[in-house]
């Protein structure tokens, strides 16, 4: 599943979302990244204020991944989440977050971080700063 809800964090139980984008097809059409992006829209609109982590495991940088990013930035705007990490984060990362983050507000680039450590360490680091 690309998109899902993990935990729910005190106080008054923030959801923690969990974003894995290596399940874009590799064949995405425009229209397809359209439609993914939109029901993307829609999910994070129905959790406002959550914390989300993006994993990066296995995304692969091509064709696909831009073409979802392009669909994604023109998707109708979700409230900010309260925080945005990025898990297993390889090299690369920062050279692809340069042009990322040309495709978003500044607001949603100042407010995520980026993290060489997989999911369930980023998700403990946030349980102890929640507490």
């Amino acid at each position: 599943m690309m998109l899902q809800v993990i935990e729910h964090l005190p106080p008054g139980s923030v959801p923690v979302v969990l974003k894995q984008y290596k399940y874009v097809p590799q064949d995405i059409t425009a229209k397809g990244a359209v439609a993914m992006a939109r029901q993307e829209s829609q999910f994070m609109t129905a959790l406002p204020k959550t914390i989300v982590i993006i994993d990066v495991a296995g995304v692969k940088v091509g064709k696909a991944f831009w073409r979802y990013a392009r669909a994604l930035s023109k998707a109708p705007r979700w409230e900010l989440p309260h925080h945005t990490h990025v898990a297993n984060c390889p090299t690369w990362t920062v050279k692809v977050w340069k042009q990322v983050k040309k495709l978003l507000t500044k607001a949603d680039a100042d407010n995520v971080s980026l993290h060489t450590t997989g999911v369930s360490e980023v998700l403990q680091s946030i349980r102890i700063i929640q507490i």
